[in-house]
């Protein structure tokens, strides 16, 4: 693998994506190794890879400037092991992309990727979060639009409140994750802003806590975006029974609901008056009894 200098297009699968390779339409590919790798390699291949993920940030964001090819999407490619770094910027129309394992689970990351500047368009597959202490796991602060994160997991082992905070965050999708380990986040992924997060989705996640699942805060838009195909449980090390909330929305714009598995003392609290229309065809094990939520009135 390295650079396609002369495929005009050829493209591969990941977990339902299509990827397209580089070349003369399309961006650069880089690659990281934290066991083999050097800061003063180029990147462009395995064999002269980088050594963290921050110079592979790094590269990509100057592959841009150089070339000026702001439209063209490129890709980092993570090689297997762990890295310990704080990263805090991301890539802009980026796929990052975790490619090898570390005792059995994807590639992890054990510093907390807390992004402070706003981008668009980074998508990140295939990685394991794993830091154990701090307010959140993986934050975005500043309305990233059009990213995602995809077949990633976030292992719970220390003092998180939080394995995912997004602040606005538009077009943003959370999909096939998993929120697993030993000591409980308090919430798994929190939604807050003044703006919006709309025309997001979050599906096919085992969405695991202590206390509340989704927590979207007042003020949100959050109008056609989508929570459907997800498991919400108690987290292993909270002591058995269930969440608190499955689905907790403070916002007047909420979200739509579907078809999610929710055990928890309150599976959906509509605090905000804004999802008696959007929420159906829910399993709801509450108060531990099993329901279907047939009607929109059933939910708290």
């Amino acid at each position: 693998m390295g650079a396609h200098d002369n495929i005009a297009v050829q493209s591969s699968w990941l977990n339902g994506q299509m990827l397209l390779a580089p070349g003369d339409l399309f961006g650069q590919e880089y690659f990281v190794d934290g066991l083999n790798g050097n800061s003063g390699n180029d990147g462009l291949s395995w064999a002269t890879a980088l050594d963290t993920i921050a110079n592979g940030v790094t590269a990509v964001d100057t592959y841009r400037a150089i070339t000026g090819n702001t439209n063209k999407r490129c890709r980092l490619y993570i090689g297997g092991g762990g890295y310990t770094e704080t990263v805090t910027a991301l890539p802009n129309s980026c796929d990052i992309i975790g490619c090898g394992t570390s005792a059995g689970y994807p590639t992890y990351c054990s510093g907390a990727w807390t992004i402070a500047t706003r981008n668009t368009g980074c998508r990140i597959y295939n990685l394991r979060f794993n830091h154990n202490s701090g307010t959140a796991v993986f934050s975005l602060t500043d309305n990233s639009w059009y990213g995602g994160l995809y077949n990633c997991i976030f292992y719970a082992g220390g003092s998180n409140n939080r394995a995912i905070s997004l602040t606005g965050s538009c077009y943003y999708t959370i999909d096939n994750c998993q929120f697993i380990g030993n000591v409980p986040y308090t919430t798994a992924i929190y939604l807050t802003g003044t703006t919006g997060w709309h025309n997001s989705y979050i599906t096919n996640c085992m969405i695991a806590a202590n206390t509340t699942g989704i927590y979207i805060t007042n003020n949100l838009n959050c109008s056609q975006s989508v929570i459907q195909y997800n498991i919400f449980t108690a987290m292993a090390g909270s002591g058995g029974g269930q969440l608190d909330q499955g689905i907790y929305t403070l916002t007047s714009f909420g979200p739509m609901i579907i078809k999610n598995w929710i055990s928890a003392a309150a599976a959906i609290v509509d605090a905000g008056g804004s999802i008696a229309n959007y929420t159906i065809d829910n399993w709801i094990v509450e108060a531990e009894t099993g329901a279907t939520e047939t009607a929109a009135t059933d939910f708290d």
